[in-house]
């Protein structure tokens, strides 16, 4: 059934009114069938002519209202294209994060093999007693690393840090054991580590503080302390030497060899003589000690 547009009839809201609905109104108003009114030709042809009128106005409001279902169906196509475009835009941006987190893969595991490469060349130049050609090919090495400082890093780090301590940088490489004793305080390699570097810079009160290689920290001290004639204190350093030493063989030697140097220095040859020929029996002869053996022997009497 055609529809009819309540425009021209009457207007509820613009609300749309049946067609047979607006008849009735029409015949209704003027004096219809039922109505006891009677109406003359021109009355009837006035009728017909606003009958017409109603039904081209109903017949334009039907093709509206088709239009307007029409535009609602086309919109449907075209939101589910947008959609599709939506999805498809979603899934170019996921290979792209794809693509870039393979190529950073790529150029992590490049870098690696690269850092392995020099590391292991850095190393067998330490070994070799190559130390300017380690300390270049190892800080190459901890650059393709870059701040990874993992426990593969944390020996190239170590590696490097002999090598400068090797070039007598000692400075740098104390910096670099510090930095790896920051990550483990309690390694006893990274506190050996800075306490060399700390001795080789003679701060002994900072050096013992760390609580390793003491016995060998008091003979480096008590070295000095000969050499500056401050024979008494030299003479502390080797009793604190030696008492902390333990089964340290090599240390134990060299604390021996400066207490003798110490009386020899100080002017009691006797006590020096002493002590070089208790040295000489315990660890073997040796030229160094056979000459001073000798010379404290013509000096027996004259001291």
């Amino acid at each position: 059934m055609d529809r009819y547009s309540a425009d021209g009839v009457k207007r509820r809201k613009g609300s749309i009114i049946e067609l047979d609905s607006a008849r009735k109104m029409s015949r209704a108003a003027n004096g219809g069938e039922g109505s006891g009114r009677r109406y003359s030709g021109g009355a009837r042809r006035i009728s017909e002519q606003e009958r017409k009128e109603q039904a081209k106005r109903a017949e334009m409001a039907r093709r509206m209202d088709e239009s307007r279902r029409g535009s609602t169906r086309r919109k449907g196509p075209s939101r589910r294209r947008r959609g599709q475009g939506g999805r498809i835009g979603a899934l170019i941006a996921l290979l792209a994060v794809v693509v870039i987190c393979c190529g950073f893969g790529f150029v992590h595991h490049r870098n690696w093999k690269e850092e392995h490469r020099l590391a292991q060349a850095g190393v067998e130049y330490l070994n070799q007693g190559n130390y300017e050609a380690a300390l270049e090919t190892l800080s190459d090495a901890t650059k393709k690393a870059g701040k990874r400082l993992g426990d593969y890093e944390k020996q190239i780090l170590g590696a490097l840090a002999e090598a400068q301590y090797r070039t007598e940088d000692y400075d740098t490489a104390l910096e670099t054991y510090q930095k790896l004793l920051a990550t483990d305080g309690k390694n006893e390699t990274y506190k050996r580590g800075v306490a060399l570097c700390l001795t080789e810079k003679k701060d002994y009160e900072e050096a013992l503080k760390l609580g390793v290689m003491q016995a060998e920290i008091y003979s480096r001290m008590a070295t000095d302390q000969i050499n500056e004639k401050d024979y008494a204190s030299a003479q502390t350093s080797v009793e604190q030497g030696l008492a902390l030493v333990g089964d340290n063989q090599k240390t134990a030697k060299e604390l021996a060899y400066d207490e003798a140097v110490l009386w020899e220095y100080a002017g009691d040859y006797g006590k020096a003589l002493e002590l070089f020929e208790a040295y000489e029996e315990k660890y073997g002869e040796e030229d160094e000690t056979s000459r001073e053996i000798t010379f404290l022997r013509t000096r027996q009497g004259n001291n």
